[in-house]
């Protein structure tokens, strides 16, 4: 197969975003005059594979089984409550960048929670019961409030 030059129009800079480092000698691509760079499909896949890499994020495992738990953005957490709990979420003060917090949650038992907000997808506080779930909180720069939902985890 034969390489071929492709040409892209960058509008801004956040439209390549991951943007992969890129060494001295990795630097080929050129502007030209009309502002897009061109590259060879060999280096279209490079330049993309290094910024697509997954990332490893660590599972934090969180001790308490109730009472108040205090969640950090940008973090992963498991956590396994019988009782009462309420979840306190960080403020924002950047809403240029995305922020999230994931918990994998495993409830025993038919315990309260609170949320730590009032705005959940689809509109309805996620409904748990005893089981498996996966508990996201995504901050909305547009509502300038954090969004929770939950989805079960398992088997039919």
């Amino acid at each position: 197969m034969a390489e071929t030059n492709q040409s892209y129009e960058i509008v801004s800079i956040s439209d390549l975003n991951p943007i992969p480092e890129l060494s001295e000698s990795d630097k080929t691509p050129v502007e030209n005059a009309a502002g897009t760079y061109s590259m060879t499909l060999a280096q279209e896949k490079e330049f993309f594979n290094r910024g697509m890499q997954p990332k490893e994020i660590p599972v934090q495992t969180l001790s308490s089984s109730s009472g108040t738990v205090t969640l950090a953005d940008g973090n992963v957490y498991r956590i396994r409550i019988s009782t009462a709990t309420t979840f306190v979420l960080p403020a924002v003060t950047d809403v240029s960048v995305h922020h999230q917090i994931k918990v994998f949650l495993s409830v025993s038992g038919t315990p309260a929670i609170n949320w730590g907000t009032s705005h959940f997808f689809g509109g309805f506080a996620p409904y748990v019961q005893e089981g498996e779930f996966v508990v996201y909180f995504d901050f909305v720069p547009a509502l300038n409030v954090w969004v929770a939902g939950a989805m079960e985890a398992g088997a039919l």
